[in-house]
């Protein structure tokens, strides 16, 4: 009887060992077979390119001869994720094959959070981090700020790290912005007054929102939220132009 119940056990050791020898052998095929196509995956941002998996190719193909036709195990894939990172589009990288030889290039793309026109007629991104990168010809669908804007420095990267107060404020409200449902969906433009105050363009409603500070933003973003759910819908679209949020637990209308 012992004897009968060894023999399920060598055959299930011979079989654990068969697994383990030809997962060793697919590894060491697979590690050694050719690149034949690098497919790249966006793990965000679908709806706004800002960089094209064309570019994020030749980005990945510029720390080597050629990655396709190159051996898996001679891909430095590191080398590959760090000139992908050198890109201001690009804020997270990762790098995987698959058993057919396909490198797959998981991009995350920068968070946009508005669009800055200066008066030189500088164009300019903003990320949620801070920086400023070049517009290019890239497409995001975000806010707008212009006006009384005046010029950054050429290198100048950040506007957060810049001693620029204007832009540091504008990097604050767009990103109190960003971060509110509610006013992310209402905010089409901030334009900047020669006072340096800011006026917000709604989409609906009131024809401009004016803001002079911009400390403690959520409770205004709130007090204005609860305006437009409580009391803006009674009211004649002509009855007040201008909202003014300026003011701590206050709004002040101006017909």
């Amino acid at each position: 009887m012992a004897f009968k119940n060894k023999i399920p056990i060598a055959l299930t050791l011979m079989l654990i060992t068969i697994i383990i020898v030809a997962a060793s052998i697919t590894g060491r095929k697979n590690r050694t077979q050719p690149c034949c196509s690098i497919e790249v995956i966006y793990e965000n941002s679908r709806n706004d390119t800002l960089v094209l998996p064309e570019e994020i190719i030749r980005i990945a193909n510029s720390c080597c001869d050629s990655i396709i036709n190159c051996p898996l195990n001679k891909i430095d894939n590191q080398k590959v994720r760090n000139t992908l990172l050198q890109s201001p589009y690009i804020e997270e990288a990762q790098i995987s094959f698959g058993l057919t030889g396909v490198m797959k290039l998981y991009i995350t793309q920068t968070t946009v959070i508005a669009r800055i026109i200066n008066t030189a007629g500088h164009h300019y991104y903003l990320s949620r981090s801070g920086r400023l990168m070049p517009t290019e010809q890239r497409t995001a669908r975000v806010m707008v700020f212009n006006g009384y804007i005046s010029p950054l420095p050429d290198d100048c990267k950040s506007a957060k790290e810049t001693g620029n107060t204007l832009y540091h404020q504008i990097f604050e409200l767009a990103s109190g912005i960003h971060q509110d449902d509610f006013m992310r969906t209402l905010t089409d433009q901030v334009y900047v007054t020669r006072m340096k105050n800011f006026e917000l363009i709604p989409k609906i409603g009131i024809q401009k929102i004016m803001l002079n500070t911009t400390t403690h933003l959520d409770s205004k973003f709130e007090n204005l939220a609860l305006f437009y759910r409580q009391k803006l819908p009674h009211l004649e679209r002509s009855t007040y132009k201008a909202l003014d949020i300026s003011f701590d637990n206050q709004i002040i209308a101006k017909k």
